[in-house]
């Protein structure tokens, strides 16, 4: 794959993440059953992307005794502990559960908290 198409790719997943969060506003129910249904591995990557950059942006400013890169570790190893345990359990209700489509909303359910966590950070 050349830089060009990475590049479109990339774009196109931020553009998407944003009309997504936006469209969850005013349509939550329509939009998550979109995302679980059409979700896509390039948007998860770049909201976890942006949550590793909260991570470091929040070490520097303030200051840890843990490092943002560890911090992040956690969060991600909690992050799918989350999803196993919800995968897990749901699979006795219902008989077609993907893995994949709760990846993807539980991903996207990480957008407030970040923006919460990110102003915080600033206005504290």
């Amino acid at each position: 794959m050349d830089f060009k198409a990475i590049l479109v790719e990339t774009v196109t997943a931020l553009l998407l993440i944003i009309r997504r969060t936006i469209l969850l506003i005013f349509y939550p129910y329509k939009t998550m059953r979109d995302i679980a249904l059409k979700g896509d591995t390039s948007q998860t990557i770049i909201i976890f992307f942006i949550a590793l950059l909260y991570f470091l942006l929040s070490y520097s400013l303030r200051g840890s005794i843990w490092w943002g890169g560890v911090v992040y570790l956690v969060f991600v190893l909690l992050f799918i502990a989350t999803i196993m345990f919800f995968y897990i359990f749901s699979k006795p209700f219902k008989k077609e559960t993907h893995l994949r489509s709760f990846i993807f909303t539980f991903s996207y359910t990480l957008i407030p908290t970040l923006f919460w966590f990110i102003s915080n950070l600033f206005l504290f």
